[in-house]
């Protein structure tokens, strides 16, 4: 299955966690656009996972070589990173429903589309405001992961400082125990599933999963852990597919009570294989080329499927089944073009004078950019 070559300290560039991202993606606008992938949305937990892991690997990474983490830099590469993109679909729609919807309809996608660049749409969801994000309910996501973004460099500088390794391990799995009972318990007393599904503090086990991953693969060596070893990656990304493909509609109850802490936990094994095994099979699998490619564009495939889906629909189209999938696949591939290209692409070449880190006497240009 390959040798184990991960190094304490050093990550670099992996494609096939860009791949990872990409399977990602692909089930998540499988999903939203109702092609036949009834447990498609567990995507999302996938990218919470990686987010959490290159997040902190790259946060590590730099604490290790200045033995300090400069926030200024790191919150200008999120924001480079994720602002243009969003203000620029933000824009469209606005500017798409004044031309095709109602005066109230524009005023309504407005003030959504206020509430998802100032990332609070997670908080509306998760109390039942459906109709007021509307298209952009999608959005939740992206504000859970920003809130993380601005909590956790701090705390995580917080807990490097104590120079206990033993002490943040055990913060970070009380965290994930906490996060997992919390959601549980409100399950239990009768709280609505978008409220589990959507709270920041409900969805924070798989994000501090991923934090917890990569402290163990800096922290320790890599070859010690056998729950990454061949069958246990392999076993992790068949059970990952099978729920996406095979999960029943009325399992809402079951993924609030302990099913969304064991999604990530396959993630995390999942991960845990690719990055501790970079020739194994699943890492080259995850190489491949397209899913790749669909990798490094799953941000602005993520901005604009749902709501360009919500365009290019079967009412303005006259279409439906393979033809308006197809039309809406040609739709969003031209829109996430652009925006890689004229958007993204200027943005990242910014970044990335923030973005270089010096490790093992080389310089790197940590990827870290995901949902």
């Amino acid at each position: 299955m390959g040798k184990s070559e991960h190094q304490a300290g050093s990550l670099g560039y992996r494609p096939s966690l860009d791949g990872l991202r990409g399977l990602a993606i692909l089930v998540v606008v499988a999903y939203n656009l109702h092609w036949g992938l009834p447990g498609g949305y567990l995507g999302v937990d996938l990218f919470f996972v990686l987010s959490g892991f290159l997040i902190t690997s790259l946060l590590l990474e730099e604490y290790r070589r200045n033995n300090r983490i400069d926030f200024r830099s790191f919150y200008m590469r999120r924001a480079l990173r994720l602002l243009p993109a969003l203000m620029f679909m933000l824009a469209l729609l606005c500017l798409g429903s004044l031309i095709l919807h109602s005066r109230e309809q524009a005023e309504e996608n407005f003030l959504a589309s206020l509430i998802a660049l100032f990332y609070f749409g997670n908080w509306v969801l998760a109390a039942g405001g459906f109709h007021i994000l509307g298209t952009l309910a999608h959005t939740w996501s992206l504000a859970v992961e920003e809130q993380f973004y601005m909590a956790w460099p701090p705390v995580l500088a917080v807990l490097l400082n104590l120079q206990r390794p033993r002490r943040i391990l055990g913060c970070l799995g009380l965290a994930i125990v906490m996060s997992a009972l919390w959601r549980l318990q409100l399950s239990l007393s009768g709280a609505p599933p978008y409220r589990m599904y959507a709270g920041t503090d409900t969805r924070a086990d798989a994000l501090l999963l991923g934090c917890l991953l990569s402290f163990l693969l800096y922290r320790t060596k890599a070859r010690s852990w056998s729950c990454f070893k061949a069958r246990f990656g392999v076993t992790a990304c068949a059970v990952f597919m099978a729920v996406t493909l095979f999960l029943p509609p009325d399992s809402a109850y079951f993924m609030t009570c302990g099913g969304f802490t064991a999604v990530a936990v396959t993630a995390s094994l999942l991960l845990g294989h690719i990055v501790v095994y970079p020739d194994g099979i699943l890492s080259r699998g995850f190489s491949f080329r397209p899913l790749v490619i669909l990798g490094k564009v799953s941000y602005g495939l993520y901005l604009w499927h749902v709501v360009l889906g919500h365009f290019v629909d079967s009412g303005r189209t006259g279409l439906d089944g393979f033809a308006l999938a197809t039309l809406q696949g040609v739709v969003i591939a031209a829109a996430v073009a652009f925006s890689w290209f004229f958007i993204e692409q200027p943005a990242l070449r910014l970044k990335k004078r923030w973005s270089r880190v010096e490790t093992a006497g080389k310089v790197l240009d940590c990827k870290t950019d995901s949902i």
